[in-house]
C-alpha cells in the first residue's frame, strides 16, 4: 500500500532534488541537488513506517520473526537454590547461574528457570523429551522420584509424569513424539 507520504518520497527521490526549509518560513524555500543515495535516504524517512520496523522499510510479512522453539520454561520453587538439587542431581541438568530469586538450568537444548514463588505444586504443562519413558521411569524410581502417572500412550507419544521436590508436575515424553490426533482423543467438534 502506497500512502501519500510514500508517494511524495518516491517523487522526491526520482527528481534527485529535495526542498529544504530554512530556519524561518519567512526566509523562503531553497532547492539544491543531492546524490541518488541522499535522495533514497530522504525518501525512506518520508515513507510510512510499519510498527516494529526501525528502518522504516516497506516490510513484507512472511514467517520471519515468528517463534520456532521454546527457549526456556519457568517452574515455581519455594527456595530455588534448594530445588535446583533435584534438577541437577536427579535430572542431570547443568547449573548455569543464580541471582537469588531465580536459578538457571540447562541440559542439551532444554532451559529451565526455577523462580521463587509460593504457588508451587502445580502441573507445569512442561513436556521434557526423554529417550524412552519406560527406561526413565526405572531409573527415577531408583532415585526415589515420585511419579504423578505411569508411562502411557498419548496422542503425542508415550509419556509419564513426575513431581519435583516442590510437588510440581513435569511431563516426560519420548523425544521422537509427534502430534498424531486420532478420533476420540482431545476435545470434540466445536
Amino acid at each position: 500500500m502506497i500512502g501519500r507520504y510514500t508517494t511524495r518520497a518516491v517523487i522526491v527521490s526520482i527528481v534527485g532534488f529535495y526542498i529544504t526549509l530554512s530556519n524561518s518560513w519567512l526566509q523562503g524555500i531553497q532547492a539544491r541537488p543531492v546524490s541518488i543515495v541522499q535522495s533514497y535516504l530522504h525518501a525512506r524517512r518520508l515513507s510510512s513506517m510499519p510498527l516494529g520496523d526501525p528502518h522504516g522499510g516497506l516490510f513484507e510479512y512472511t514467517d520471519e520473526g515468528l517463534p520456532e522453539t521454546v527457549f526456556a520454561c519457568t517452574v515455581p520453587a519455594r527456595d530455588p537454590s534448594r530445588s535446583a538439587a533435584f534438577y541437577t542431581d536427579v535430572l542431570g541438568m547443568e547449573l548455569l547461574g543464580s541471582n537469588g530469586e531465580r536459578v538457571f538450568l540447562r541440559r542439551g537444548t532444554c532451559n529451565i528457570v526455577l523462580e521463587r514463588s509460593d504457588a508451587v505444586g502445580i502441573d507445569t504443562g512442561i513436556y521434557l523429551g526423554v529417550g524412552n519413558p519406560y527406561d526413565t521411569r526405572r531409573r527415577l524410581i531408583d532415585e526415589g522420584v515420585v511419579f504423578a502417572e505411569p508411562p502411557v500412550r498419548t496422542p503425542l507419544g508415550t509419556a509419564t509424569a513426575i513431581r519435583d521436590d516442590d510437588g510440581n508436575t513435569l511431563h516426560l515424553i519420548e523425544t521422537g513424539a509427534e502430534f498424531i490426533l486420532r478420533e476420540g482423543w482431545g476435545p470434540g467438534p466445536p
